[in-house]
């Protein structure tokens, strides 16, 4: 049985956020954009991603299947630039915004029951409450929502990409969305 803690974040080393790529849909970057007044192209980087699942969500680049993620610290090729060392622990330094990929990890919704993914890079298990549940299950409905309004936006993209489709100009298409207040 793994050991649980009512906040293991509290007492991680801030793995998930050092070790694992940050990926964003189109209204994660929306958001972040507009409360920071960050241009996309200053915090957005190039992710591909494989999996199969992610199919649906994935930008195609000369058949590439591209992810949007946060731009990692300088010098890594995963981790989120905004992970900041404050007295000496690790803390998300844009918590109120951060993507829906962080708002809902390591958590899964299993039907009615809410669980740790597998495989995930906490070194403890949240001891939770019934009322916690409920908090979480509304928090990956959102989190799917938000990625159903995104594989619209990468259908739009995959179904007419611009000639000599690149990254830059799929910054330029996501720049254009999000500045449009399409989302």
């Amino acid at each position: 049985m793994p050991k649980t803690h009512p906040n293991p974040c509290q007492m991680c080393p801030g793995a998930c956020c050092t070790d694992l790529a940050v990926t964003l849909n189109v209204v994660d970057v929306a958001r972040i954009h507009r409360a920071l007044d960050l241009p996309v192209h200053d915090f957005l980087a190039r992710y591909v991603d494989e999996d199969p699942r992610e199919k649906p969500f994935a930008f195609f680049i000369r058949k590439q299947p591209i992810a949007l993620a946060l731009l990692p610290p300088d010098g890594t090729d995963r981790g989120c630039s905004f992970l900041l060392n404050i007295g000496g622990h690790r803390r998300c330094g844009i918590y109120d915004l951060r993507p829906g990929t962080c708002r809902v990890y390591p958590f899964t919704d299993q039907g009615n029951v809410v669980k740790h993914k597998e495989g995930t890079l906490c070194p403890r298990h949240f001891r939770l409450r019934e009322e916690h549940d409920e908090a979480i299950k509304l928090e990956i409905a959102r989190y799917q929502e938000e990625w159903g309004i995104h594989a619209g936006f990468a259908a739009e993209w995959n179904e007419n990409p611009p000639k000599h489709a690149s990254f830059e100009k799929l910054l330029d298409f996501v720049d254009v969305i999000v500045r449009s207040g399409r989302v």
